[in-house]
């Protein structure tokens, strides 16, 4: 490794050593926040398939649709926050942010008010086991609150990264896993006399590690001198051309991220009507694939900061090289941590309580992850890191929205409702989808129609 890493250009080394400092932080802020929803199904999968199952269902109604949502807004928010950050912009950030926060806000209360007014019929969407049902409504109503407050940290995070300080958005997804981790073990199993919650416990915890996560966000934003801490009233100066830059470049990614997120959700609708085994399956894999997925997407994310710093400076030639570097790195060690994840995949999922049948299904299921990482590292390099970073975002939902519904949904249909196939085939539809990704995903990056400089005025 040592001889390889010496012929490397000297360019190169930098620009690895920079998506590193980048990537670093990242990794352990994502794999913080995402621990919390692995904390609530691994603790929660003591109880048994339906208390797993109904979990679950909260995980992919909040983690797999509202994150995703937000995820979009502050992704395509930070595409122009990058570019912005290359010019040294600060006016202009502060107020895309304030336009972010606009419309995370009205998204937050529209979500809040599906959840507090009609958690049940959202929970039958997933599911007809009546067991099922009231274990997941108890825990949205619980959860509610959590969408009027997660837009906030989610916008402000997305802004910290796309200027490079990623130390912030790492302190408060560590303070809120650790924090999520003590209360689930005293809240779920009831421990230090507090009576035994379950379900219940685990809603709680989560809550109240959204919380602390929301207010450390605010207090280490305003703290400290940084690009995206500015008086209130600045973040509101709307400038009609700044809105619209906005709205055409967080617009698709929110519909992308929409549809994607919509999709997931239909997936695990599939697998929950195969049977409560079979959903117990998907939601023992489903944390623990977003905990190994997001360990790669921090490159990812890094070398698409990277990417939007140079395009903003108007560098076409070196954000081509990083994006190049980008997907080597991603690729290689989606290799490695696939394969680690094959070997460990017995030990992982002897933490469940599970049914010998959902156990043994999940085991197949996790083999499938960790064989297809690579392609879907690759994937979020292209999608996230690079065609976004250009600006490309119709291009990235037209692959997406695509790719999920016209290529994995069907796939998955056929399989479960038609040839009334086992999970572990049925799971077969989603590499479907992820291979189309990676073959339309793969021209467009090619074509380098992406190289778009987004600072420059219209």
């Amino acid at each position: 490794m040592n001889s390889i890493a010496s012929r490397l250009p000297q360019q190169t080394k930098n620009d690895f050593r920079a998506m590193w400092r980048i990537a670093f932080p990242i990794m352990i802020q994502s794999l913080a926040s995402t621990s919390v929803n692995l904390l609530d199904a691994w603790m929660i999968g003591a109880l048994g398939d339906a208390a797993l199952t109904a979990v679950n269902i909260n995980t992919q109604f909040f983690s797999r649709f509202f994150h995703v949502i937000l995820f979009g807004l502050g992704n395509g928010g930070s595409i122009l926050i990058a570019q912005y950050w290359g010019i040294q912009d600060r006016k202009r950030i502060r107020r895309i942010i304030g336009t972010l926060l606009t419309i995370g806000g009205a998204l937050g209360i529209v979500f809040f008010l599906i959840v507090t007014l009609i958690p049940g019929e959202i929970i039958r969407l997933y599911t007809k086991d009546e067991t099922v049902i009231i274990l997941a409504e108890r825990f949205l109503r619980i959860q509610g609150i959590t969408f009027l407050l997660y837009p906030i940290s989610m916008v402000l995070s997305a802004s910290h990264r796309a200027t490079g300080n990623t130390r912030i958005p790492m302190i408060t997804g560590t303070s809120a896993f650790l924090i999520n981790f003590a209360l689930n073990y005293i809240l779920i199993f009831g421990k230090f006399g507090v009576p035994a919650l379950g379900t219940q416990g685990a809603a709680i915890g989560t809550l109240i590690s959204r919380v602390v996560e929301m207010i450390l966000m605010l207090l280490l934003t305003f703290r400290d001198e940084n690009p995206c801490a500015a008086p209130i009233r600045v973040y509101f100066q709307y400038r009609k051309v700044l809105v619209k830059k906005v709205f055409r470049s967080s617009g698709p990614v929110v519909v992308n991220e929409f549809f994607w997120g919509l999709g997931v959700n239909v997936y695990f609708s599939f697998y929950a009507r195969i049977s409560t085994t079979a959903a117990a399956a998907a939601a023992a894999i489903s944390p623990i694939d977003a905990f190994l997925f997001i360990t790669i997407c921090a490159m990812g994310d890094a070398g698409g900061i990277l990417i939007g710093n140079e395009l903003g400076r108007g560098r076409v030639g070196r954000a081509l090289q990083i994006a190049r570097l980008s997907l080597w790195v991603n690729g290689l060690s989606a290799l490695f941590l696939g394969g680690a994840i094959i070997l460990i995949r017995n030990w992982i999922l002897s933490v469940y309580a599970l049914t010998p049948g959902a156990i043994e299904a999940a085991a197949v299921m996790l083999i499938i992850c960790g064989a297809t990482l690579p392609i879907r590292a690759m994937n979020y390099t292209m999608i996230i890191g690079i065609l976004r970073s250009g600006g490309d975002v119709v291009s990235c939902m037209l692959i997406d929205v695509c790719s999920v519904w016209l290529v994995g949904l069907p796939t998955t249909a056929l399989l479960s409702l038609w040839l009334r196939q086992p999970i572990t085939v049925v799971y077969l539809g989603v590499c479907a989808e992820w291979l189309s990704t990676f073959i339309l995903s793969g021209l467009r990056t090619r074509s380098g129609k992406w190289l778009n400089v987004l600072t420059r005025e219209t």
